[in-house]
């Protein structure tokens, strides 16, 4: 049941986003589909360059798109995604990003500054960071997370390698059937789709920053489980351990290939140091499957 909801939030916004991109380009993207196997549930990324070649990743294969887009396309595009109100995405676009119904859609260009905020002038590139339809491994890491007892967990992988895809199935499991717990997603990039939790004890807290989002989690939303993705500061690790004092759940993620590398993250130290994270799932990719590998943090 959550693998099918998943898979059909995927084909949604697939098809939300074709409606923004100029109609040659999404003709083009189509016309792949229609010879690319699982088209839809395998698609990470569609990155759109002004007077440059725009390219798919499908199953981390790349796939080169032959129309050019113009700078003018690239205006129509970005008025499109905006709702034609793109000061009002300004604090996002100023740390590169805007975002559509669960999807983060990276930005580029010449940056602007005022002083110490910085803007961004002429955009060149867009970048629509479209998370797996399903994490098929996501029932059996929440089995074995359960029966330890849900202790804390990290979910590790480098870039693109599945954390974000693994969080969002990990939270409906949480939040689902009888026994379902209090889950708060704290999403500062915009990527969960709020739209797909509207049958599970899931609150998504979109756009906040990290550290003030798990603050608001726990003393004013009274989560039992907090998760956050891609941890990376102090502050970020200071909130969560504030939470875990209070007696909070938690699952975070952070950018890491092995188990060595996440004892090596500084940012996590302070956490480690106190054992605030029992177990961590390290995620793999091998050729067109995620694998992961489930390892205690306290040994």
């Amino acid at each position: 049941m959550i693998k099918e909801f998943a898979a059909s939030g995927a084909v949604a916004r697939y098809f939300e986003i074709l409606g923004h991109l100029p109609r040659a380009l999404a003709d083009e993207i189509r016309e792949i589909s229609r010879s690319v196997g699982s088209f839809t549930e395998r698609l990470s990324e569609i990155r759109v360059r002004a007077d440059g070649l725009s390219t798919l990743t499908v199953g981390g294969v790349g796939y080169p798109l032959f129309y050019r887009v113009s700078r003018a396309e690239m205006s129509e595009l970005l008025y499109s995604l905006t709702d034609g109100a793109a000061y009002a995405h300004k604090d996002t676009m100023s740390r590169g990003f805007i975002s559509i119904s669960g999807v983060r859609v990276g930005v580029s260009g010449a940056a602007r500054y005022d002083g110490d905020e910085v803007g961004i002038g002429e955009i060149s590139a867009l970048v629509f960071r479209l998370g797996g339809a399903s994490c098929d491994f996501a029932g059996e890491l929440y089995g074995e997370w359960f029966a330890l007892g849900m202790p804390n967990m990290l979910v590790a992988s480098p870039p693109m390698g599945g954390k974000t895809t693994a969080l969002r199935a990990l939270a409906k499991y949480i939040g689902s059937g009888r026994g379902a717990l209090r889950v708060a997603v704290v999403d500062e990039r915009c990527e969960f789709d709020r739209s797909e939790y509207r049958d599970v004890t899931v609150d998504v807290l979109s756009g906040y920053r990290r550290s003030q989002g798990i603050e608001q989690a726990y003393r004013t939303m009274a989560a039992e489980v907090i998760i956050v993705d891609e941890i990376a500061t102090a502050s970020e690790s200071e909130a969560l351990l504030a939470s875990h004092g209070a007696g909070v759940r938690l699952i975070a993620s952070v950018h890491a290939s092995s188990f060595s590398e996440v004892r090596e993250r500084a940012c996590l130290s302070p956490l480690l140091e106190v054992g605030v994270f029992g177990v961590c799932a390290v995620i793999r990719h091998e050729g067109l499957r995620y694998t992961y590998e489930l390892g205690s943090m306290t040994q």
